[in-house]
């Protein structure tokens, strides 16, 4: 390290002319998430097959040694019927919906110049913690002058939502549930 030579300017300082934007390693980029998603799905199977198999068989003068061994004519009749159904439907329905801000760290600098970032935050209502970890790459042409970007220009974003506390813990089957739902899946 060299000695201080009374300047303001140091060699780790940026341009005068350089704007704030997140580009290297160990920079801060702020992202406002802002993520909603609906899926919905309806399904109807109705299937029916039917087989009839019908048929006669006659047989007359059974003899054996010179003796009728049935009687007479005898004729035997035959049926069956098979038949397979299956009815069913099914509805489901999600949506959920994600807003925060928070800040990520640049982790990567890629070849192209993309920034890989992850970022995590803590926050705590009515005794449930609930933490928010983003990940993903970010182009920096998407990155405003204020250092902030949108959660949708996050190119492989990962954002998880986990919860722990009393609410969560409630949301939850317990072992006994969990072992019944092993053994019988629906």
């Amino acid at each position: 390290m060299s000695a201080p030579s009374g300047s303001l300017w140091s060699p780790m300082s940026r341009s005068l002319f350089s704007d704030i934007k997140a580009h290297r390693i160990g920079d801060i980029l702020t992202i406002t998430i802002s993520e909603e998603a609906d899926a919905s799905g309806e399904a109807e199977t109705e299937t029916e097959r039917t087989h009839d198999w019908t048929g006669k068989l006659s047989a007359s003068d059974f003899s054996a040694a010179g003796r009728n061994l049935l009687g007479g004519t005898t004729s035997f009749n035959y049926g069956a019927e098979f038949g397979r159904g299956l009815k069913g439907s099914g509805k489901t329905t999600r949506t959920n919906s994600v807003k925060a801000y928070m800040t990520a760290t640049v982790i990567d600098v890629l070849p192209n110049g993309n920034l890989v970032i992850r970022g995590s935050r803590w926050i705590k209502v009515n005794d449930e913690m609930h933490q928010i970890i983003l990940e993903g790459v970010v182009r920096p042409v998407d990155i405003t002058r204020n250092n902030t970007i949108l959660s949708q220009k996050i190119a492989d974003a990962k954002i998880f939502v986990v919860g722990k506390g009393p609410i969560s813990r409630q949301q939850r089957p317990g072992w006994l549930g969990q072992i019944i739902d092993l053994l019988f899946p629906l």
